[in-house]
């Protein structure tokens, strides 16, 4: 065989050979690249899943707070919290109404304004006829914001609630009559979810602390009714805390 051949075979060889070295080393650092990329996109992935999962403990720690502060353990009983205007009243909470009462053959209106400053019911009264009622449109029912409070056909018996509040008037004397009313009708729910308090001008803020007994099967809102004033004046609602024994 002569040189000539052999160099040419030896050439052929070492020219195959390194064509396939260098396929092999682009293939491979290809392969590198796309598993860099790979390993790149799976911790971004796993970055993502440690944000999800951090708001979304966020979030539940949130809500489990918010339902343990609606609840609260008195002695043996549970209470829940229906309203507390300590944790923000706005002018939505409550609406006031011109009013007459019913032990008054006249029926003369009652004529006042209402408004929320500074998580305090403040009642401007224009006249000393009829009454005026605020009423209380705002409860937390299981979490949720209700206008009134539902009636429960589920529950034997009747719903036990406990209001607090402090209430005074800048003039004068006047009653206050506190009532669970009809959503529907606005009467009385019953003889018995009504209590009336005597206010004068001359006292400081009066804290009211009352018991109520009511049906569990009737919607129902709680009203405060001021009426009897000897003379134009404010009445003034704070702290109002609504409680259910449950």
């Amino acid at each position: 065989m002569s040189d000539t051949i052999i160099v040419s075979i030896i050439t052929s060889i070492i020219g195959a050979s390194l064509v396939t070295l260098i396929s092999h080393f682009l293939t491979r650092k290809k392969n590198d690249a796309e598993i860099e990329k790979l390993r790149a996109e799976t911790q971004k992935a796993l970055a993502d899943a440690e944000k999800t999962r951090a708001e979304t403990s966020k979030l539940l720690s949130e809500v489990s707070s918010k339902i343990d502060k609606s609840t609260y353990d008195e002695g043996n009983r549970q209470v829940r919290i229906l309203y507390d205007s300590k944790r923000g009243m706005t002018n939505f909470d409550f609406t006031g109404e011109n009013a007459t009462v019913s032990s008054d053959p006249s029926k003369l209106l009652g004529k006042g304004k209402l408004t929320v400053r500074q998580n305090t019911v403040f009642v401007e009264r224009v006249n000393i006829e009829g009454g005026y009622l605020a009423c209380l449109h705002r409860y937390i029912i299981d979490g949720e914001s209700r206008e009134f409070i539902p009636k429960n056909d589920l529950a034997a018996g009747n719903r036990k609630l406990h209001l607090s509040c402090d209430v005074k008037i800048t003039l004068g004397q006047a009653k206050l009559s506190v009532h669970f009313m009809k959503q529907a009708s606005y009467e009385n729910l019953t003889e018995f979810s009504l209590k009336i308090e005597e206010l004068n001008s001359s006292d400081d803020w009066k804290n009211v602390s009352l018991f109520f007994i009511i049906p569990s099967a009737q919607d129902t809102f709680l009203g405060f009714l001021e009426f009897d004033a000897t003379e134009n004046h404010t009445l003034l609602i704070r702290n109002v805390l609504l409680e259910e024994k449950v």
